[in-house]
């Protein structure tokens, strides 16, 4: 063989073990997600149907959750509302302020004892007590219906509005959750009233969990960038997270594309607050965010919970809406002292997460809120 061609061999075999490598740390990969995937238990009879609400807790119902980042247990009251901390009495003669939210305010994989609505109590913030109305897969359609239905009933003083900049906004134009099978109710916006559609709401649905990356950049995958399709498409690539090149920037047609949404969270917003001033009561939103949030500021998810939240933040406060920029004073303090908020595997808030956002809320809550 001669040396131009024993070279040549030479690279040909450095390649084929190079590509095995990389096909075999791809395989290794995607069998670990699917392993962390299967490694998700919980307890049945958490959940049952609701014909006004698609789904409820149900009361005095206690169980345990595991999955490869925590093992921990969940109470139910006897009021179908996450048990984290007792009922407050009737005549304490302390204003009850009430959480509103999904499974970020309910604490999926955090204990009843370590929620940040636990830690606003054990606080006593603001004087106030605080019950914990969060319900996994909720949207806030859903949960301005609860509060309709249910939790006026508890004489809040004060209700916040916790919105995960996650999926929300998606869901609340959907009448099945982009990442869940069950049906619930929508709002539709018809001139200047708002119309609950899609009930009662049916107990199944042929729908598919659907990825969200389709809904927020857009149907045509061509048109992302092509260092968005590796890292959604290869788990080794979104491991690597190489700097270059960078991230293109999402937002500008993100505007267009979620106006409606917008719109409506508006208009859900709005009427929630129209309520709570006729009943004497402060109304405060609160938009959440995940890890990408604070890890991966350039990453399209990022971007889009960016979006989201400085359209919420403004539209809202120009209506008079009181709103906590909860992600901006998050990341303010991530920037001064990183922590490790959220599960590495399952993304929701630690423990740690959750006593980060109850310092933070319990700053912001102990005076009255009044922002124009």
């Amino acid at each position: 063989m001669s040396p131009g061609k024993r070279r040549l061999f030479r690279v040909v075999i450095l390649a084929v073990i190079g590509l095995v490598g990389v096909v075999g740390a791809e395989a290794i990969l995607r069998r670990q997600q699917t392993s962390i995937a299967q490694s998700n238990r919980m307890a049945p009879g958490m959940v049952k149907y609701d014909p006004e609400l698609g789904w409820r807790l149900v009361p005095n119902w206690s169980g345990a959750h595991s999955h490869r980042d925590f093992a921990v247990q969940y109470s139910i009251n006897a009021q179908g509302l996450r048990a984290d901390t007792p009922a407050p009495p009737r005549n304490s003669g302390r204003k009850l302020t009430l959480a509103l939210g999904d499974s970020y305010t309910f604490g999926f994989g955090v204990n009843d004892d370590e929620t940040y609505v636990h830690r606003l109590n054990a606080a006593a913030a603001g004087g106030f007590d605080y019950v914990n109305g969060g319900v996994p897969g909720y949207s806030p359609d859903q949960e301005a219906v609860f509060l309709a239905k249910d939790l006026w009933a508890l004489a809040p003083q004060r209700v916040l509005l916790l919105v995960y900049l996650g999926n929300d906004l998606l869901d609340i134009m959907r009448d099945v959750p982009l990442q869940l099978r069950t049906p619930k109710p929508r709002f539709e916006a018809v001139g200047d009233d708002l119309f609950l559609r899609n009930v009662p709401v049916p107990k199944s649905s042929e729908a598919r969990v659907e990825p969200w990356w389709p809904v927020v950049l857009g149907a045509d995958a061509s048109a992302w960038s092509w260092r968005t399709r590796l890292e959604l498409r290869y788990e080794l690539f979104r491991v690597l997270s190489p700097p270059f090149p960078p991230e293109r920037d999402y937002r500008p047609e993100l505007a267009s594309r979620f106006a409606s949404a917008l719109s409506l969270f508006e208009r859900i917003a709005k009427g929630v607050a129209g309520d709570a001033a006729r009943r004497k009561a402060e109304f405060i939103v609160i938009p959440i965010a995940s890890a990408a949030y604070f890890h991966s500021p350039r990453s399209p998810s990022a971007q889009y919970q960016d979006f989201f939240c400085e359209q919420i933040v403004q539209r809202l406060r120009t209506t008079g809406i009181s709103v906590i920029h909860l992600p901006a004073l998050m990341l303010e303090r991530y920037r001064s002292d990183p922590g490790r908020w959220f599960f590495p595997h399952e993304g929701h808030l630690n423990p740690e997460g959750h006593k980060v956002v109850a310092e933070i809320l319990a700053r912001e809550l102990s005076v009255p809120i009044s922002r124009g």
